[in-house]
């Protein structure tokens, strides 16, 4: 560096310092005035006093895109709609008020502890289950009452978007009928339907934003027990909280924390304040020479020179390798065969169907007898599972030569992550979903010839139906192997796809 290069660089320095002491000036006169004025506590500037949590600001941010349009679209509608509204109102900021809670407050050791601070919003439950009348907004209030069950998320982990995604479905059940009965006389209906179901879906996609596990707490926080709401003590200012709670009574941000400490913290030259500093600084280069010699074996932040890791972690002996100490912890513990189990989550309105891996041990029937209930086959082996009834959806996830006989879904019947399976449907379903699985046969009847199939990753796809009154089945293949090239005029152009000529013969 030349002698020119070096007293630009230490001009700028020196300009930058001056500009920073400026500021650590003005910021200390105006701390200690409020001192002074305060009885001698200091507090941050009142612009910057407080951090709102980023949880809570998104469930504002939530309500005002979505519970705001739904109120709008009750009042308009009037009549019964308009107390439904209220309802809604009431619940939702009931959940508001809950989460506040949660930021304030340590994990409860048990549901119960959180399920009675839910009586606010269970109790507004009730209320519109009560509202469910026979008149013209019966299918509004059952929509709205189905829906609400939805805030009792809070309850469940480790997948509360899941738990959601079923009263989306049962909302959206009344929901449809009141669109097939006022779509063309009375759109102000749908409006009313519509907005309530963006309301629950929304809701869905806040939790997996800000508590896709279940809901954030503030381990820092007070005991649940002893939560008064608006209470200051639920802030804690030793440390703070984690990003997804943070307490309700907002602790100084870090930024204003810093802040004001910075004033106390600044040490002043021997030689004078800022005269002393910058006579430092007229040094140049020299100003290091005072500074001590690092040898290697003193830099700690390398592994091979740091000796507390060294003698923590000796090389391992000749012998060692042959004892049971140099296995890696994580093959330690071989796997466990969990035993097979068939059970319904009245929670979920769901039928678990799991590990039936021994051909020897088959499942029991499982008749649906709501509609809104759903069936989850996981990892099953060579075993027969037989659903009877109507209900919503089927879902086989990492099954292999796992055979499924159903009646009726009302959705859809997902395969994913399996192999050599066969899926047989008695009556109708309307779509049927196969994702990353490697052989597999649905099996339809004559009235299901209207399904339809979304594919992806997946092979050894094929389709058998009847193809006469006496039931003979015959086989297709669903294409895997496709043909795909751009046409029209350019710059317009388009991506043909056309199934490949081997399933053309």
């Amino acid at each position: 560096m030349s002698v020119q290069d070096e007293h630009a660089y230490l001009s700028s320095l020196v300009a930058n310092i001056t500009t920073r002491l400026r500021v650590l000036e003005a910021s200390g006169s105006s701390i200690g005035s409020a001192c002074a004025s305060n009885g001698g506590v200091t507090r941050p500037p009142p612009s910057t006093q407080l951090e709102f949590p980023k949880s809570l600001r998104a469930y504002d941010a939530y309500l005002q895109a979505t519970l705001n349009p739904f109120l709008e679209a009750a009042d308009a509608l009037g009549g019964q709609a308009t107390e439904l509204g209220g309802v809604v109102k009431e619940a939702w900021e009931a959940q508001r008020d809950f989460l506040v809670m949660a930021t304030a407050v340590k994990a409860p050791a048990n549901d119960t502890q959180i399920i009675s601070k839910l009586a606010p919003a269970q109790a507004a439950i009730k209320t519109a289950q009560k509202m469910i009348q026979r008149n013209e907004f019966e299918n509004h209030a059952k929509a709205v009452a189905e829906g609400m069950q939805a805030l009792t998320w809070v309850v469940v982990r480790p997948a509360p978007c899941d738990y959601i995604e079923n009263f989306i479905g049962a909302a959206d059940f009344w929901g449809n009928k009141v669109r097939i009965q006022h779509k063309k006389t009375a759109p102000e209906h749908v409006t009313f339907v519509d907005a309530y179901k963006k309301l629950v879906v929304e809701l869905m996609g806040y939790v997996k934003e800000c508590h896709l596990t279940g809901v954030g707490w503030n381990p820092q926080g007070v005991d649940i027990d002893t939560y008064t709401p608006g209470s200051s003590s639920a802030s804690s200012s030793s440390s703070s909280p984690s990003s997804s709670s943070a307490s309700p009574s907002l602790p100084p941000s870090s930024s204003t924390t810093a802040a004001a400490a910075t004033p106390a913290a600044v040490v002043q030259p021997a030689g004078g304040g800022r005269a002393g500093l910058l006579s430092q600084l007229g040094k140049g280069l020299s100003i290091t020479s005072g500074l001590k010699k690092v040898s290697k074996d003193q830099q700690t932040w390398r592994p091979e020179f740091n000796k507390s890791a060294a003698a923590a972690t000796p090389a391992p002996s000749s012998s060692s390798f042959s004892s049971t100490s140099s296995t890696p912890s994580f093959s330690c513990k071989a796997a466990q065969k969990k035993p097979p189990s068939s059970s319904y989550d009245s929670s979920q309105l769901r039928w678990n169907v799991q590990h039936y891996t021994d051909p020897s041990v088959q499942p029991p029937p499982i008749s649906i007898e709501d509609k809104k209930q759903s069936v989850y086959i996981y990892n099953c082996g060579a075993c027969v599972i037989d659903v009877k009834g109507k209900g919503k959806s089927v879902i086989m996830d990492g099954c292999k030569k796992t055979q499924v006989v159903v009646d009726e879904m009302l959705s859809s019947l997902e395969v994913v992550n399996c192999q050599g399976v066969k899926v047989q449907v008695r009556q109708h379903v309307p779509t049927v979903a196969i994702d990353k699985t490697d052989g597999i046969i649905v099996v339809l009847s004559k009235d299901g010839l209207g399904t339809s199939f979304l594919t992806s990753k997946s092979s050894e796809m094929n389709i058998q139906y009847p193809k006469n009154e006496e039931g003979e089945l015959v086989e297709t293949p669903i294409p895997e192997q496709w043909q795909h090239s751009l046409e029209g005029e350019w710059p317009k152009l388009k991506v043909k796809n056309e199934v490949s000529s081997l399933y053309t013969h």
